[in-house]
C-alpha cells in the first residue's frame, strides 16, 4: 500500500507585496509613516518580513532615521539577523528592499495588497477554527454560531490599535508646539 502524505496549503501572502511595502518605507520616511499608520506586523507572513516591519516601527517612534543602514544595525544589535541560518543572504535581500523602488508613490496601493493577504489568512484560520468546533460540536449549535459570526465580523473591524500610538505621537509634538509657541 502506497501511503500519500498531504501537505498543508500555504496560507495566502504575497512576498513581492511585502517587500515593496518594506522596500516603499526604507525609501521614504513618509511611505513609513503612512504604512505604520495602516499596518502591523500580523499583516505580514514572511518572518524575516515581520522583522523587518518591527525594526522600522521602532526606529520611526524612536524618531531615528529609517533606512536600510539603520535597520541593518538595530537587527543586527537586536540578533535578528543571527536567527536566520543564511545570515548573509538577508543582509543581501534587505538592501535589495531599498533597491527594488525608485519612488515610494504607490505605497498605499502595495499596503492594501499585504492587507488583503493577511485578512485572507485570518479569514482562512478562522474558518478553520469555525469548522473544527462544528465538528467537534461541544457546543449548542446555536453558540457555535454566534462564535463564528463574531469571528467573522472581527475581520472587518478596521480598527488598528497602532493607530493609537500614531495619534499619541502626533498629539504629543502639537502640544509641545503649542507650549512653545505660548511661551
Amino acid at each position: 500500500m502506497v501511503t500519500v502524505k498531504t501537505l498543508a496549503p500555504t496560507p495566502p501572502f504575497t512576498r513581492e507585496g511585502e517587500e515593496a511595502v518594506l522596500g516603499c518605507m526604507l525609501w521614504e520616511r513618509e511611505a513609513a509613516e503612512i504604512a505604520l499608520e495602516t499596518l502591523i506586523k500580523d499583516d505580514f507572513f514572511d518572518q524575516f518580513h515581520v522583522n523587518v516591519f518591527q525594526t522600522i516601527q521602532q526606529l520611526y517612534l524612536q524618531n531615528k532615521p529609517v533606512d536600510v543602514h539603520g535597520v541593518e544595525i538595530e537587527m543586527s544589535r537586536q540578533n535578528l539577523l543571527d536567527s536566520f541560518m543564511e545570515k548573509g543572504a538577508y543582509v543581501a535581500n534587505l538592501h535589495s528592499l531599498s533597491h527594488k523602488f525608485s519612488t515610494a508613490a504607490h505605497v498605499r496601493d502595495y499596503i492594501k495588497v499585504v492587507k488583503d493577504y493577511s485578512i485572507l489568512r485570518n479569514l482562512a484560520s478562522r474558518c478553520t477554527e469555525i469548522v473544527r468546533s462544528c465538528y467537534e460540536h461541544e457546543e449548542e449549535a446555536k453558540i457555535i454560531l454566534e462564535k463564528a459570526e463574531k469571528h467573522i465580523y472581527s475581520l472587518s473591524d478596521n480598527g488598528n490599535p497602532q493607530q493609537l500610538i500614531m495619534i499619541k505621537e502626533h498629539l504629543t509634538e502639537t502640544i509641545e508646539m503649542i507650549e512653545e509657541a505660548s511661551r
